[in-house]
């Protein structure tokens, strides 16, 4: 696969990254950088509407959400995503966090649970740590030389 070019900024022929980023794209540049050798994130299990890949060239390959909202995303969840065994190279996993319980996600009040109702919630620490567990179980299943 095709390495990126970030365009980082060179001190003695090494790249600079920095121990803060001012914005989310900057902050993975970082990351691609650092762990995946500059490979593109090929496997997005929790995707959402795109908006971490606004300022990219290529979006991922795979794009998965438990609630799909946008187009080309297929419903799937974390932890039992429909790849084969060794298929993909880096993932971006921005796992849901919000916890509390039942939300009516058809409430108009628009000062209501306002992220609690666009993205998935718990309803205790203990589910969501479940879904954490199980979803890296999966990544390891699905990631090459994961397992």
């Amino acid at each position: 696969m095709k390495n990126l070019d970030f365009g980082q900024e060179t001190l003695f022929g090494k790249k600079v990254i920095s121990s803060i980023g001012y914005n989310e794209q900057e902050i993975i540049r970082d990351i691609l950088f650092l762990h995946s050798d500059n490979r593109p994130i090929d496997c997005d299990p929790t995707y959402s509407t795109g908006h971490f890949y606004k300022d990219w060239a290529q979006p991922p390959k795979h794009k998965f959400d438990k609630f799909p909202q946008a187009p080309g995303v297929i419903e799937a969840t974390s932890d039992k995503l429909p790849l084969y065994p060794n298929s993909v190279e880096v993932i971006m996993f921005d796992p849901p966090f919000v916890m509390g319980g039942e939300i009516d996600k058809d409430n108009k009040d628009k000062g209501s649970c306002i992220i609690a109702k666009r993205f998935t919630n718990f309803r205790d620490f203990e589910e969501l740590k479940q879904m954490y567990s199980e979803s890296l179980k999966e990544f390891a299943r699905v990631l090459m030389g994961g397992e």
